[in-house]
């Protein structure tokens, strides 16, 4: 799921209850967390205890080079074993720029006059029985009517 999402370019947020203690380096489920993270430009941000045990559990993670502002954590054992970890995302509000589009009205189109009109041009034509696929493709049957 997480290669999926950094192919994609997706700004990624992930927070919770990881359970991995990454406070302890020589842990190997650590180490290879953190380097899984690290292999796909991802970053932990919570650095201090997040349970009442002293462990990093809570994680709040994102891409390398997206900041959390105000990042937060609450002493353990208030609301439960664990932290209440707050923070603030910088988020783009930017809007697409505007498109004009030219648009007919196809409430307005008289379908009798339209199908005639197709009728009476060279697309409302049968092409000759000796046409081949290349010359239907290429539209030359048309031009040799014109």
């Amino acid at each position: 799921m997480l290669e999926s999402l950094v192919i994609y370019r997706c700004p990624v947020v992930i927070g919770g209850d990881v359970s991995v203690h990454v406070e302890d380096p020589s842990n190997t489920v650590s180490a290879c967390y953190l380097d899984l993270l690290s292999s796909i430009d991802l970053q932990q941000h919570v650095t201090e205890a997040t349970h009442i045990a002293g462990e990093i559990l809570d994680h709040v993670i994102t891409h390398a080079n997206f900041s959390v502002d105000q990042l937060h954590v609450d002493p353990p054992g208030i609301i439960s074993e664990h932290s209440v970890v707050t923070g603030s995302l910088p988020v783009d509000h930017s809007s697409p720029p505007p498109t004009t589009r030219l648009v007919r009205s196809w409430n307005t189109v008289v379908r009798t006059v339209l199908r005639q009109a197709i009728a009476d041009s060279l697309l409302g034509q049968r092409p000759p029985p000796d046409a081949s696929p290349d010359d239907l493709c290429q539209g030359c049957w048309l031009a040799s009517r014109s």
